[in-house]
């Protein structure tokens, strides 16, 4: 008989499988940056510019040919349809989405918070290179009082939208008793349960009197017909498709009832 692998075996085979996929999946980052010269291939942030960083990062080559987090973007288009007084990123990385956000909208600035350092000079390099460091203002870690306060300096017709993406800090952060502006945000936020179990009910129950909440749960990266990645090898094109995720995530998409 065959021996049936328990699951904490399976989970160390995992976890080198993981390591190996990962660089590649930076190899294979390094190799499209150069292929397209940095500029975003597709979707809704098609033609912005983007710096390689040096610093370990994964995530590039599907931000290049517009996979990256492909759940959003009707939400992200949708946004950017009506008026909005500014938009707040929390977790920005290297601010691939606000600075796509400016792009397509000349009549909004940014706030991005980012702890991660290294990320703090990529913004500044992507900021510029696509014509939006004016409109851009980065700060450090953010906490529910710092939240509040971007938010408040943000007035002006229509919402701010918050995209927040934060390791599993929502929970605290996302507090409408000590960030009263979030009353009139519209919030995209990564609800992290396998970091803080019950954080996606939680924050639907928070803000249910004030705002109209969405779950938006992860498909997975669509696997783009790029004619660059037709000589791609079947499983390289499927990493390009992974993002590593230990389950489905869920978003939250939570538009004010009112304002």
């Amino acid at each position: 008989n065959r021996k049936v692998l328990a699951l904490a075996d399976l989970d160390k085979d995992r976890e080198l499988v993981n390591t190996v996929a990962a660089t590649r999946t930076r190899q294979l980052d390094e190799h499209l940056h150069a292929l397209f010269g940095g500029i975003v291939q597709s979707g809704p942030f098609a033609g912005t510019r983007l710096h390689m960083p040096t610093h370990w990062y994964l995530g590039m080559a599907a931000r290049l040919v517009g996979t990256i987090e492909a759940h959003l973007y009707p939400a992200i288009d949708d946004a950017l349809t009506r008026p909005l007084a500014g938009i707040v990123s929390v977790g920005a990385s290297d601010g691939f989405f606000a600075i796509g956000m400016l792009r397509r909208r000349a009549d909004l600035r940014a706030i991005l918070f980012e702890m991660d350092a290294p990320h703090h000079e990529t913004i500044r390099i992507n900021a510029a290179a696509n014509g939006v460091a004016d409109r851009v203002e980065m700060r450090g870690r953010a906490d529910a009082a710092a939240l509040g306060t971007a938010i408040d300096e943000l007035p002006g017709d229509g919402p701010v939208f918050l995209l927040a993406d934060c390791e599993g800090a929502e929970a605290e952060m996302l507090d409408p008793y000590r960030a009263k502006g979030l009353a009139r945000a519209e919030i995209l936020v990564e609800c992290h349960d396998f970091k803080v179990p019950g954080v996606t009910d939680l924050l639907v129950r928070r803000f249910a009197t004030t705002h109209a909440v969405e779950r938006v749960v992860e498909a997975g990266r669509p696997i783009v017909p790029h004619p660059a990645l037709a000589g791609l090898h079947e499983v390289d094109r499927l990493l390009l498709a992974c993002e590593f995720r230990p389950q489905a995530m869920t978003w939250l998409r939570m538009r004010p009832k009112s304002g």
